[in-house]
């Protein structure tokens, strides 16, 4: 979900590692501006601009599922966990 379709170094701020940056001798916004050119770069050796990035969000619905959080998107797997109903263990190619 983190696509910035114009990779700017404020995109990236956010999300930069500030302990990372600290360790090398930057600030946290110059640390940005290096993973921004280093994204268009990276994205550039493999022919991709970032249109293409503008395309993928104009195209997909983005969604966070979270299980067990109000966060996102609530998601449960326990209920496919309850036992068959009584009809369904009766029906015995429908219950293989």
């Amino acid at each position: 979900m983190l696509l910035f379709p114009e990779l700017k170094p404020e995109d990236f701020r956010p999300w930069i590692n500030e302990d990372e940056a600290a360790q090398k001798g930057v600030s946290p916004e110059d640390y940005a501006c290096q993973q921004a050119e280093l994204w268009r770069k990276g994205l550039a050796e493999w022919d991709q601009e970032p249109s293409r990035i503008r395309k993928l969000l104009d195209s997909v619905d983005i969604a966070v599922y979270t299980p067990g959080s109000n966060a996102g998107l609530q998601l449960s797997i326990l209920n496919s966990f309850d036992a068959p109903s009584a009809s369904l263990i009766e029906d015995s190619d429908l219950f293989r």
